[in-house]
């Protein structure tokens, strides 16, 4: 469903999506400065903002908790599942907390969140309520064009990321130890360019990739 447009339904370059446990889909639409929120068969039902500055991540928890990477604000904000602000950190810079044009988000089981802190080339861990819990560098993140790298959490709690830059996907625990390199030809069935939005499908059990050559690809799950 969608379009280009600034109505509700239409959209401006939607760069994240994510689906809630209640099945409202949350739509991150990038250059409208918003979330769109639907039902999962696509009918619109509401939207919220906050002063957002070309957001590109979200993710939701366990709790229907939502988390919003407002890139242009170098900030996380974190809304209730009805849109309202609830708490938000960052600010520009590389001190812990502190992002570049942050990107992809994701939440684990415990609730806490995972930031694609691309212009620093890190990945930041924070509590649910922002406190900062770690981080480690991801070679390849840098700020600059076709560069939005965004991030999943698969059942084992492992941390895989796309690089797009590099032209990889990569599996970290949680201390930043690599695991698990996959480039573009690993896999002779699941070709992919330019890896940029990451998934763990739990049904299928393969990560799920947008690539910016125009598709979508199934990954064999590497768990190993």
């Amino acid at each position: 469903w969608g379009k280009q447009g600034e109505l509700p339904s239409q959209f401006k370059e939607p760069c994240a999506i994510a689906a809630a446990g209640s099945g409202e889909i949350f739509v991150a639409d990038t250059w409208n400065q918003r979330v769109q929120v639907f039902s999962k068969e696509g009918k619109y039902l509401r939207e919220f903002a906050s002063g957002f500055y070309g957001p590109r991540g979200i993710a939701i928890d366990s709790k229907g908790t939502i988390f919003v990477s407002d890139t242009g604000n170098n900030r996380i904000v974190r809304f209730a599942a009805n849109g309202l602000k609830e708490a938000e950190w960052g600010g520009k810079g590389d001190q812990p907390g502190k992002f570049w044009e942050p990107s992809g988000l994701a939440t684990d089981a415990k609730g806490d969140v995972y930031v694609a802190d691309n212009g620093n080339g890190r990945l930041q861990i924070f509590s649910h309520d922002g406190q900062a819990l770690g981080s480690f560098k991801v070679a390849g993140w840098e700020s600059k064009v076709f560069s939005e790298p965004h991030v999943t959490i698969d059942p084992r709690g492992m941390i895989w990321v796309t690089v797009p830059g590099e032209k990889e996907i990569r599996r970290y625990d949680r201390s930043g130890q690599l695991l698990t390199t996959i480039k573009g030809q690993t896999f002779p069935t699941a070709h992919f360019e330019t890896p940029m939005g990451i998934a763990f499908d739990p049904v299928a059990k393969t990560l799920v990739v947008t690539d910016l050559d125009h598709r979508l690809i199934r990954v064999p799950y590497a768990d190993r």
